[in-house]
């Protein structure tokens, strides 16, 4: 760091992976001990250090995960800051269905894949536009495939009657009203406590 006179910007994408797996497999306790103990130790005081830029989906600050760090800001998507980053927006995905000669398509891709509704911002999922235009306009649920929806699968079915049947309300195209939690306790989870369910949904990206 001296020789070249830079500090550092630190990078960590989907630092909730590792934390998401232990939930799942049983070496949840320790995973948040380490990732704690990594967070302080890379994190804070760190003279080489400019910033970091942590994304993830889930929020999970109550297990006192970034306890040990100073000045930090958490931006999500109930956030209206930095929304139209979130994804690509209306006039993002227009531009690019035009220079692919597919604009004439823009209304059935409103119907796929426009459906994240942030503050006064709507946003696409960048995965599955890109796909679509890289696949010449074939519709899929490409944003499907890319993850682990073992705990999804696992809630919904555990899940009440009332809560499976707002939920069937839902894509029925209805409007459900829920309160939610941005701080995601997964030992909530395990109580069978709805509002920490809906909000896990919301967070990653099956609610809007």
């Amino acid at each position: 760091m001296n020789i070249i006179n830079k500090k550092l910007l630190f990078l960590i994408d989907e630092y909730d992976t590792p934390i998401h797996a232990g939930y799942l497999n049983g070496f949840y306790d320790k995973i948040v001990s380490f990732f704690r103990n990594f967070f302080s130790a890379s994190l804070k005081d760190n003279r080489f250090l400019y910033k970091a830029v942590l994304t993830g989906i889930l929020r999970v600050s109550r297990e006192s995960l970034f306890s040990g760090l100073n000045h930090l800001d958490v931006f999500s998507v109930l956030n209206s800051k930095y929304s139209s980053y979130f994804g690509f927006t209306e006039g993002e995905v227009e531009d690019l269905l035009n220079q692919a000669q597919m604009g004439e398509k823009i209304t059935d891709v409103k119907n796929w894949y426009n459906g994240y509704h942030m503050s006064d911002v709507t946003v696409y999922n960048p995965w599955s536009i890109i796909n679509f235009v890289q696949k010449r306009g074939v519709f899929q649920p490409y944003w499907v495939n890319t993850s682990d929806n073992e705990l999804i699968k696992t809630l919904l079915t555990g899940a009440s009657f009332s809560f499976k049947d707002d939920f069937e309300e839902i894509l029925q195209g209805k409007r459900v009203e829920k309160l939610i939690d941005e701080n995601i306790v997964f030992s909530d989870l395990n109580k069978g406590d709805e509002s920490a369910i809906w909000s896990l949904f919301l967070m990653t990206g099956y609610l809007t």
